[in-house]
């Protein structure tokens, strides 16, 4: 039998074999050798540390992310290579090692496996339930293999469950909700601490009632199907997967009306099997696209039509303009300043307006994001400080935009709370920071430059021999010591920071 030693220079061993970078293309190199320093080395290489080894101690293969690891020797297009295992989890581009999979590949497949299975056969805490305020119900299912292999006992509820649920849940909710486990007791963790509060509240702030919250042990997504009939709940929404594995005889028993939204969907196939369900209980359709653009009829008869016209004079929309922009050079820039002009006479006459602009710059955030990626572990950190003084383009909490830049642009790097970096309110951070670096203009080749010059110039026409920020995303590159080495402007390329982080970083 191994000692805890020796197994773990075994599996530092195999691990070591992982490239991170492309592999060489020489055939008869020889395989790397990694020693128990965590030292990695390659035939002809310069020693360098092995990035699956951190303090002595091997990484959770299950928590490197095999989207940035090259895995295919000689790839044609390296870097489209990269951008393409970016857009998808599938495993792309995985090598091969003779006739099987590359050992890293092997084993983040297994670890994966493991994972799914934990989060398929462990239960979630009850614990966690108290936590949430949730009591438990089980389906007719007895445990977890009968529920995997038996997944009609997961659509109905055991009868000591309906017993539980008719004692203690509300009768004819609007809205019930509840929670299960399904496949995933990881997922249920994961996100239910979140997602319960802000479902009941958001429904409370619309007079919505709801019943009462509870889970659910080896639930199938049916389930909710039979917790409706038990509590006689007044609304059912499902998706059309769900809508589909409902049978007519159920159709008829448990709802007297069918709504579908979105409409315009059901030409398709999974649609049409829906509505020969329905056959035989009223439904209503509604859309606000009563075509499709493959020409497929939307059959049924047209029982009410709301035109856009009708909805204007209603008053559903408020008064419409129409301010013609006439063609010719910077087309984009004229349209800018006047929605600009227009924004802030709606705001001097006290309308609380706001200006919704779509563009298809590249995200800012992103591109810090990816810097922080790059750099880190260099030295490199990125600090974010919120602000709401620029055009009131952070009018969220704290804990909102935070949220927003995690969920949507995936950051990593510290997020402070909002401040105010201009006026007699700017921290003194920011006072420093304009102190030692003022402002050197916009770049004159970027497109924004001309239309922030003539914006900023409106409010003060000597905007630029001040040291103020002039507009969000503004940033300051700061050594070790604290000195201020460079500030880039907004206009500022993500190519000409990278250099600038380089050059210092290099020092």
């Amino acid at each position: 039998m191994l000692s805890e030693r020796e197994l773990k220079d075994v599996i530092e061993k195999i691990i070591g074999e992982m490239k991170i970078d492309e592999p060489s293309t020489t055939v008869e190199e020889k395989a790397p050798v990694v020693s128990t320093s965590s030292v990695y080395i390659e035939s002809g290489d310069e020693p360098r540390e092995n990035p699956h080894i951190v303090n002595g101690e091997v990484r959770d293969i299950g928590q490197i992310n095999i989207k940035d690891q090259m895995l295919v020797d000689n790839p044609e297009d390296r870097e489209e290579y990269m951008k393409l295992k970016q857009k998808t989890s599938a495993r792309l581009g995985i090598g091969r090692a003779g006739t099987r999979m590359r050992t890293e590949v092997l084993l983040r497949l297994r670890a994966d496996h493991a994972a799914a299975q934990d989060a398929v056969f462990n239960d979630v805490p009850t614990e966690f339930l108290d936590e949430l305020g949730l009591f438990e119900v089980t389906t007719e299912c007895e445990s977890r293999d009968q529920y995997i292999t038996r997944p009609d006992l997961g659509r109905r509820i055991s009868e000591e469950g309906i017993k539980t649920i008719e004692e203690k849940c509300k009768k004819n909710p609007t809205v019930q909700i509840l929670l299960s486990d399904g496949l995933s007791s990881t997922a249920v963790e994961a996100n239910a601490k979140n997602i319960i509060p802000a479902l009941l509240n958001g429904l409370k702030g619309y007079g919505i009632e709801t019943g009462t919250p509870f889970f659910i042990k080896y639930g199938r997504v049916g389930a909710g199907d039979h917790v409706g009939e038990i509590l006689n709940a007044d609304v059912v929404v499902a998706t059309h997967q769900v809508a589909a594995s409902i049978s007519n005889a159920q159709i008829k028993n448990v709802f007297d009306y069918i709504i579908i939204d979105e409409a315009h969907h059901v030409p398709a196939p999974t649609w049409q099997r829906i509505l020969k369900n329905m056959i035989n209980v009223p439904s209503l359709l509604v859309t606000a696209t009563p075509f499709r653009l493959d020409k497929k009829e939307i059959k049924g008869k047209t029982v009410y039509n709301y035109p856009l016209s009708r909805a204007y004079k209603d008053g559903v929309f408020g008064e419409i303009m129409f301010n013609p922009i006439e063609e010719g050079t910077e087309k984009d820039k004229r349209i800018a300043l006047e929605a600009e002009r227009i924004l802030l006479n709606d705001r001097e006459s006290g309308y609380d307006h706001f200006l919704m602009v779509r563009t298809d710059t590249k995200d800012k955030a992103k591109e810090l994001e990816n810097l922080y990626e790059k750099y880190n572990k260099e030295g490199f950190e990125v600090l974010d400080f919120p602000c709401n003084q620029f055009g009131n383009q952070a009018p969220e909490s704290d804990e909102e935009i935070h949220t927003f830049c995690q969920l949507n642009y995936k950051v990593k790097f510290d997020q402070f709370a909002k401040v105010e970096v201009n006026g007699e309110n700017a921290i003194p951070l920011f006072k420093y920071l304009k102190e030692q670096k003022g402002f050197e203009g916009f770049d004159p080749k970027h497109k924004l430059t001309s239309i922030l010059n003539e914006m900023l110039s409106k409010n003060d026409p000597n905007f630029a021999k001040k040291s103020d920020i002039k507009w969000n995303f503004t940033k300051f590159l700061v050594d070790k010591s604290g000195n201020v080495v460079a500030r880039f402007e907004p206009t500022t390329s993500v190519e000409v920071i990278e250099q600038e982080i380089k050059k210092l970083l290099e020092k």
